[in-house]
């Protein structure tokens, strides 16, 4: 079984992504973690050094590199599912899930880790739930491409957890 968690950064994609795979015992990847392994710098300096597009080109083969393996829990980043055929690869290689938080909490849970985020480490507190509203409909018509959605006012991994392995198996048709 292949899942792909996406949704807007700060919606806990890793967290449930963790919480997900331990439930289902297989291997849980966290797409930005492998980036940075793999190319031996965090993402905010890649930003800084080479740009957001070659950025976007390189997440795109190690995603589609990635897509290849049996059996994972993969987390994504918040534009992955949003670039070059990136959610077109995941609906095809995998189940994907879109976790779906209100723009309030997103913001609440993004203030004060700007600046390990590169879209948003020059964005002030004061702008921040501004851009998130500006973004997150822009990209709404990727996200809601996946097989599951699951839309929250709040977020308790377990709980969540529970409800995404639920439809799921929904999903698959076995109860």
């Amino acid at each position: 079984m292949k899942i792909c968690l996406i949704g807007f950064m700060g919606c806990g994609k890793s967290t449930l992504g963790k919480q997900l795979a331990e439930s289902l015992k297989l291997e849980f990847i966290d797409l930005d973690s492998a980036f940075e392994e793999k190319y031996h710098m965090e993402i905010t300096s890649f930003f800084n050094w080479f740009g957001e597009v070659k950025f976007r080109e390189l997440e795109t083969q190690l995603l589609e590199s990635l897509l290849q393996k049996d059996d994972f829990v993969l987390s994504t980043g918040g534009g992955t599912p949003c670039f070059n055929n990136n959610m077109e690869l995941i609906k095809k290689h995998a189940l994907s899930v879109y976790i779906k938080l209100p723009f309030a909490i997103l913001n609440e849970r993004l203030i004060h880790t700007r600046k390990k985020r590169p879209i948003i480490q020059h964005i002030n507190e004061d702008e921040l739930l501004s851009f998130i509203e500006n973004i997150v409909p822009k990209r709404e018509e990727f996200y809601v491409q996946a097989d599951i959605i699951l839309n929250s006012d709040t977020f308790n991994v377990n709980k969540t957890s529970i409800i995404i392995q639920k439809k799921i198996l929904e999903k698959l048709k076995i109860k």
